[in-house]
């Protein structure tokens, strides 16, 4: 069953203090740049959080809003190119017409 994220692309979230895995990233804040829902039943949600040093996976547990936004064009990319997916799974890069 579907549910609502509780959190919104670009806002900024902090990292609880709670998995030992994230231990590195603890009390550090960061905007969400990508998130996913998992539609097996478990209905978890799971956020892609952009740090200075990278990017971390982290599950809507482990965070805690901020209350702020980060402005979402310091996060869109500065070139980007078309690609097309071939039938081996491989992707080809689309040429401007």
């Amino acid at each position: 069953m579907y549910r609502n994220s509780r959190f919104e692309f670009f806002e900024i979230v902090k990292v609880k203090p709670l998995n030992k895995e994230l231990e590195v990233i603890w009390r550090k804040d960061a905007p969400i740049t990508a998130k996913s829902f998992a539609d097996d039943g478990t209905n978890i949600w799971a956020y892609s959080l952009s740090f200075q040093d990278g990017d971390w996976f982290v599950f809507e547990e482990d965070l805690e809003s901020t209350g702020k936004f980060a402005n979402p064009d310091d996060y869109k990319p500065v070139d980007s190119v078309r690609v097309t997916v071939l039938p081996d799974g491989s992707g080809k890069i689309i040429e401007d017409d």
